[in-house]
């Protein structure tokens, strides 16, 4: 058995709790029944969930990186760097049958309200392919607005920009909230640690069968080791399979 290291991961929102299953699928179920957008919040928190992808991210991914032009879902989608907080692109896989499942029945939600539809229902599910694949409830992107970051002190000290949707974060912390309770501590981060947990228990059969990979940051496209223990690097294959399983 290979020595593990661990790196504290930061407080703030981070400190969510990762989502159990039996806690994912209420939190869907209660998505399925209420709010005024019950298709798209399912599909939100599925996302979120089997994706592994950041609200930034899951705000801004559009219908043709994880749709081919005849309206099947890709076994590999992607998401460009200039939609991720690290700045690098990376793969993600949509192949979660639940997943795809609240997904057609939101498109079908979509194409009711002609939510950024074609004429051409044999393309790209009848979406039009550059459009993102979540929307608000009038059919219109979500917003994104400019932060900040300092990192470093001193003459260390750097600042730089990046992009946060801050009305899909709180509309995540709403579905939580009625799930759960007020005083709930899940947020958007617990379906990605949700995400990168079950990627662990690949990482842990690999681990048993002595092989060895730097860690999991490529994958979840993080810039750094503090907040994503360094795990065994799955293959994309086991990535894929594990994705089907994970709701």
């Amino acid at each position: 058995m290979r020595e593990k290291r661990y790196f504290p991961a930061p407080r703030g929102e981070d400190g969510a709790p990762a989502f159990t299953k039996p806690h994912l699928k209420h939190a869907v179920m209660v998505a399925k029944g209420s709010g005024r957008t019950p298709e798209r919040d399912a599909a939100l928190i599925l996302c979120s969930a089997t994706t592994g992808l950041r609200v930034s991210e899951i705000a801004n991914i559009e219908v043709r990186h994880i749709i081919a032009e005849d309206g099947s879902y890709l076994l590999e989608g992607w998401i460009p760097g200039e939609f991720t907080k690290s700045g690098r692109s990376g793969a993600i896989f949509p192949r979660n049958k639940k997943f795809q499942e609240a997904l057609d029945n939101y498109f079908e939600y979509r194409l009711k309200k002609k939510h950024m539809i074609t004429d051409d229902l044999n393309k790209y599910k009848g979406l039009k392919p550059n459009s993102k694949v979540f929307l608000t409830e009038t059919g219109r992107r979500f917003a994104m607005s400019i932060k900040k970051r300092t990192k470093g002190e001193g003459k260390n000290k750097v600042t730089t920009e990046y992009k946060a949707c801050d009305v899909l974060e709180r509309a995540f912390k709403r579905f939580y909230k009625r799930a759960f309770g007020e005083d709930t501590d899940y947020s958007s981060h617990s379906g990605r640690k949700y995400f990168a947990n079950e990627l662990a228990n690949i990482l842990d059969r690999k681990a048993e069968e002595h092989e060895f990979y730097d860690d999991i940051v490529e994958l979840m496209r993080s810039q750094n080791l503090t907040s994503i223990q360094p795990y065994l690097m799955p293959t994309k294959a086991e990535v894929i399979n594990a994705s089907k399983k994970m709701y």
